[in-house]
This record gives structure tokens, C-alpha cells and sequence, in this order.
């Protein structure tokens, strides 16, 4: 009777030290600094942050998007091509997912190559109710205390509003859309970094209006954004 209820909880702490582990491995991969400097780099299409990431060899990190857009675009076509005719060629899905690359979906090709493990999307006040009621209709969404909780794969994906954003206890990637000066100017930017006590040690600002013309106001705000006069 004894070894019957000894098995299970020798089991029980085996699987308790095998997650423990995993842990210590997962957080030992990731590229989290130990001191804060902010630097501010643009660029001049989305996808090109992806490369420069991954060039800098970062890893597991925490990114917040400032924009009204995601750049969450999910693939068509099945994610494991069907068998080809002899020779057989080995299938490689990191190949295959940079091949896929492009603006409107470079950040769930950071997700799914490891650059970046959790996003938090900070969406306009109005961009972010127009999408709070169809998230309702979604499965697997959860709604939090007006944040949008929508994983993907396992990676934790937040969907809020800017006041509904909370400090986070790591520094983070802070990437910034041309086209949020629609919405905030440089200098409330920069106000709400600091209120919300962010630490970026990265700024990373696209130029691109994603397909809309931005106009001279715009791009005054993002060049005030780059030189951090409100920071």
C-alpha cells in the first residue's frame, strides 16, 4: 500500500523537476540585458527589423507594438509541404518561413523563429474597440480586465489599449509604426513610456506608411521620435 502512493509522488516530483529544468534551460537561451541603454534605430519597411533582430542574435525577448496594425498575417497554405517525387528533399521550416517574410507578417515570423516570445500590441483607443467586440466570437480568446488575450502557439499575445498597458519587470523591444503619429504625437509617445515606467533597450521606428501616404505633420513627429526630443 505504501509503494502504491510512494510511485505517484516520485513521479509527480520527477515531472516537477523536468518543467523546473526546462525553465532554467528556456530563460538561459534568451537575450535579456543586464543594463539599460535605449538605443533608437528606424527603418524603412517592417520586415527589415526582423533581419536586423536576427542579426543581433536576440532571443526570446519581449516586444511591444506601438501601431494600429499587427503584422500578425497568418500563412494559406499548409505549414508541411505534402511529399515531393525522389530525390526526397529535406523539408526546412526556418528556410521556408524566411522565404515567407514580408511586413505584414514579420512578427509572427519572430514569434515562430524564436526572436521574440511574447508581444504585447498596443492598439489607438479606436482601432482597439473595433476590435474588442469580434475577438469575443473568436476561440481560444480570453478578455481580461479589457485586455485581449490571443496566444498563439503557445506564445502569449496581449491586445489592449494604452492606458490598459501595465509596467513589465524586463526590458523590452518597444517597435513603433510611422503610422501611429496619426494617432500620438512623439511627444505623448515618450510621456507614455515613461509613465508606464517601459524600459526599452531598443526603439525600433518604421518609416513605412504601410500603403498610406503620410503626410508632413506625420513625418515631422516621426523624426522627433527618432531624435528623442521628448525623451
Amino acid at each position: 500500500m505504501k509503494l502504491r502512493l510512494f510511485i505517484p509522488l516520485v513521479i509527480l516530483a520527477l515531472l516537477a523537476l523536468t518543467l523546473y529544468l526546462l525553465d532554467i534551460y528556456g530563460k538561459g537561451k534568451r537575450t535579456i540585458p543586464h543594463s539599460w541603454n535605449t538605443e533608437v534605430l528606424t527603418f524603412q519597411e517592417p520586415h527589415d527589423i526582423y533581419n536586423h533582430l536576427r542579426a543581433n542574435g536576440q532571443k526570446g525577448r519581449v516586444l511591444v507594438s506601438l501601431s494600429p496594425r499587427f503584422y500578425f498575417m497568418t500563412p494559406e497554405r499548409e505549414i508541411i509541404p505534402p511529399r515531393s517525387d525522389f530525390p526526397i528533399k529535406v523539408f526546412n521550416p526556418v528556410e521556408k518561413i524566411k522565404r515567407e517574410l514580408r511586413s505584414d507578417n514579420f512578427l509572427r515570423i519572430c514569434i515562430e523563429t524564436g526572436l521574440i516570445r511574447e508581444i504585447l500590441h498596443v492598439l489607438p483607443e479606436e482601432v482597439f474597440r473595433e476590435k474588442l467586440e469580434p475577438a469575443r466570437n473568436i476561440e481560444d480568446v480570453r478578455i481580461k480586465d479589457g485586455v485581449i488575450e490571443y496566444p498563439y502557439f503557445g506564445s502569449p499575445r496581449y491586445i489592449m489599449r494604452p492606458q490598459s498597458f501595465k509596467n513589465y519587470n524586463e526590458p523590452v523591444i518597444l517597435f513603433i509604426s510611422a503610422v501611429m503619429m496619426r494617432y500620438m504625437k512623439a511627444g505623448e509617445v515618450y510621456k507614455w513610456i515613461r509613465e508606464k515606467g517601459i524600459r526599452p533597450d531598443y526603439i525600433l521606428i518604421s518609416l513605412s506608411g504601410d500603403g498610406l501616404e503620410l503626410s508632413q505633420a506625420e513625418i515631422r513627429e516621426i523624426e522627433r521620435l527618432r531624435m528623442g526630443e521628448d525623451y
